[in-house]
């Protein structure tokens, strides 16, 4: 996902302002979020 694709992302009016506080979690390296969506992507690889 690129820059541009987050930023798409975070003036979508249809994203709850939920999704988009998750969404720039997921980007911040070492915070609970990412490091839950980083293993739940692992375990979709195995």
């Amino acid at each position: 996902m690129t820059l541009k694709d987050v930023e798409l992302l975070l003036n979508d009016s249809n994203l709850l302002p939920f999704e988009k506080v998750t969404l720039q979690d997921e980007l911040i390296e070492g915070t609970h979020t990412q490091e839950h969506i980083l293993s739940d992507s692992r375990k979709a690889k195995t």
